[in-house]
């Protein structure tokens, strides 16, 4: 139903799923790493002091999570790494952005957590989306001169389907952030995250740990309709119960659409 009514040409596969630690990094990640989830850990690096002097205990997180990814994971596993930094690149750094010391350490954090891609979710908190749009713009432009493969992924001052489409016109950033609640609908959020296709942004379809079971669900719907690069794992930071609620309708609903369709017929 939300693919006709958004246009979109849903996905025949469970999008990845966004696992989400909480404070919990290095036990909560593990076990995403178990289950072999798609996208993690989020990390919930919050502080100055959860990134640590200089950034270097995040440059150690991540390759701590990089050698249990291999160990724990198996054979052709390949996560992607999202850490959620709530702006301490800028309190760490400050503009510009697109400065050598910032570049480099980026690098770092790349070189870290090799040979696994690595996304880094609101790096500054510029003030306002104006600002925003412009200092992640800087620091996108910046790596990709500098030859860094990071993405960067919108959050701060992305809110609504208008900020939504106002980032991924001016290229700042790689990933954005749906939000489903500040959206507001699942109509308008599959619009915002459709509107990045045909772009070089990729949607997330995202939200908070505060909801419930029921809009987790539903967000998985939005998900599947507009066949989003990765989906929240939700309700709470537990990362089970949200992981199952998401990837269990997921798969739920994709065996009753193959049952409806039928062996033989198109998808």
């Amino acid at each position: 139903v939300l693919a006709d009514a958004l246009g979109t040409e849903p996905a025949t596969e469970p999008v990845p799923v966004f696992g989400q630690s909480g404070e919990q990094r290095r036990r909560g990640a593990e076990a995403m790493l178990l289950k072999r989830v798609g996208v993690l850990p989020h990390g919930l690096f919050n502080s100055v002091e959860a990134v640590g002097p200089d950034g270097v205990r995040l440059v150690e997180y991540l390759d701590w999570l990089s050698e249990r990814a291999a160990t724990l994971g198996g054979d052709g596993y390949r996560p992607r790494f999202h850490v959620d930094v709530y702006g301490m690149l800028g309190e760490l750094f400050g503009p510009p952005y697109d400065r050598a010391a910032v570049t480099g350490y980026v690098r770092e954090l790349r070189a870290a957590a090799a040979p696994y891609p690595l996304q880094i979710e609101g790096p500054m908190d510029a003030g306002s989306r104006e600002a925003q749009i412009d200092a992640m713009a800087e620091l996108r432009d910046g790596l990709a001169d500098a030859g860094v493969a990071v993405d960067i992924v919108a959050d701060e001052w992305c809110d609504s389907r208008a900020d939504v489409e106002a980032f991924v016109d001016a290229g700042a950033a790689d990933v954005v952030q749906v939000k489903t609640p500040d959206v507001g609908g699942l109509l308008e959020s599959g619009r915002a995250a459709r509107y990045c296709a045909g772009t070089d942004t990729r949607a997330y379809v995202g939200g908070t740990c505060n909801e419930t079971t029921v809009s987790a669900r539903r967000c998985a719907h939005v998900a599947l309709a507009t066949d989003a690069a990765q989906v929240l794992a939700k309700p709470g930071m537990g990362f089970d119960a949200g992981y199952a609620a998401v990837s269990n309708e997921m798969r739920r609903t994709l065996a009753r659409h193959r049952a409806a369709v039928g062996p033989g017929d198109a998808a």
